[in-house]
């Protein structure tokens, strides 16, 4: 396991973890030779023995490093180190949702509409936004598996459990659309989701209903658990969105304790 002071290929000095999954982790590191912070994905170790893994890796890296937006975090370098594979990205400073979600459980309607504001705009997938907004209001994920396929599966063939009373119905109502399993029933991009949920909030609000209440936490989970969960959304840490230039506009009902996110989800 990594330490902070480890250093990679003799440049990169580890600092802090930002976060863990069942892939590996996310570092902040400081580049040596050109003294800037940077943001380091390490493959956890025993991986890269695994019959085309690290190719498949490299080749992850080549593609991400290919692209250029200021919606998304730069890849500056690839490297291997005693058996460790890592790319080596652009550092975005945030919390990661992953932090907020473990210290608060679960967020309120007008917290989560927020946060889906930041990044409608550099996504297109409004399914996979929607499952982080189901995360954010209850604390957990819709589906849960022991394998990757499993777990797929579930996501193809399984209605979400419905979205418990304290969440307000308008806004219920929009998230169970959007994750609807026939495309042509969700919004028709992440921007149009996020707008709908805005709308969602101001309705709640006239209903009576209070978008800023924190809900309950709910009961924890099984340590298998929260193990599938983090082998199966580690892979989504490659793709880091820099929520901060996001534009989208802020939300009419905003937070009373705004977030800025830098890394959607790395577990």
């Amino acid at each position: 396991m990594s330490a902070p002071g480890d250093r990679l290929s003799g440049r990169y000095v580890l600092t802090d973890r930002i976060a863990a999954g069942g892939m590996g982790e996310v570092w902040k590191a400081t580049d040596a030779i050109l003294g800037r912070t940077v943001a380091i994905k390490l493959l956890k170790e025993g991986l890269t023995d695994e019959i085309g893994f690290t190719d498949r890796f490299r080749g992850e890296a080549r593609l991400s490093a290919a692209l250029a937006h200021g919606n998304i975090a730069q890849v500056y370098d690839y490297g291997e180190d005693e058996g460790i594979a890592y790319l080596v990205m652009e550092y975005v400073p945030g919390m990661p949702l992953s932090k907020i979600i473990a210290e608060r459980a679960t967020l309120s309607a007008a917290d989560t509409v927020g946060l889906v504001a930041q990044t409608a705009t550099a996504l297109t997938d409004v399914y996979s936004l929607t499952v982080v907004a189901y995360e954010m209001l209850t604390g957990s994920r819709p589906f849960y598996a022991d394998a990757p396929v499993a777990l797929a599966l579930a996501h193809v063939n399984q209605p979400p459990p419905p979205l418990p009373r304290f969440v307000p119905p308008p806004v219920r109502t929009v998230v169970h659309a959007a994750l609807e399993k026939d495309p042509s029933i969700r919004p028709d991009s992440a921007a149009e989701f996020a707008r709908a949920l805005r709308q969602a909030v101001a309705d709640s609000e006239r209903m009576g209903f209070s978008p800023y209440a924190q809900p309950p936490r709910p009961a924890p989970r099984s340590w298998s658990s929260w193990r599938s969960s983090s082998a199966s959304c580690s892979r989504m840490a490659a793709a880091t969105v820099r929520m901060a230039a996001a534009g989208i506009p802020p939300t009419p009902v905003p937070s009373p304790k705004p977030f800025h996110l830098s890394v959607l989800a790395s577990r």
